[in-house]
């Protein structure tokens, strides 16, 4: 497969300028060589949501790298072994995939990069489509030096 975060910027940075985002961290989303999950339903079933969904699309599609399920009550799910928390990773993924309510995505958000994880996917609800208070959440989650506080 391609590695695809070389070729995002369409045009140069600057010389002398800041980059805001490292091509390695484009790597880290769109081609990462390890995928964490949190947020995975123990359930089977032919319907799935957020990360049993995207367990199963992971294996649906080949997906060649690592991947590494978060489950408390499963050892195992789909034939994936699952890690009890964010700290039980053999290493940190490259990316990790967030399936949880909103009033807990900073949290996580704040173990994972205390791990140096870079790139997050969320699948969630909860943040400025339901008013104010879920906007001010938005904000807070799309800002790593916010996330941190």
């Amino acid at each position: 497969m391609a590695r695809l975060g070389h070729q995002l910027h369409s045009s140069p940075v600057p010389e002398g300028a800041p980059n805001p985002i490292e091509a390695s961290a484009w790597d880290d989303l769109f081609n990462p060589a390890s995928i964490g999950i949190i947020g995975i339903s123990s359930k089977g079933g032919p319907f799935q949501v957020g990360g049993r969904a995207m367990l199963g699309h992971l294996a649906k599609h080949g997906y060649g790298g690592e991947v590494f399920p978060i489950s408390r009550s499963q050892p195992e799910i789909d034939g994936y072994r699952t890690y009890a928390g964010l700290a039980d990773w053999p290493h940190p993924p490259r990316c990790l995939v967030i399936a949880v309510a909103a009033d807990t995505v900073l949290g996580t958000i704040r173990a994972a990069l205390d791990q140096g994880i870079r790139a997050f996917v969320l699948i969630t609800s909860g943040f400025a489509e339901t008013g104010s208070a879920g906007a001010a959440l938005q904000v807070a989650a799309k800002s790593p030096d916010s996330a941190r506080a």
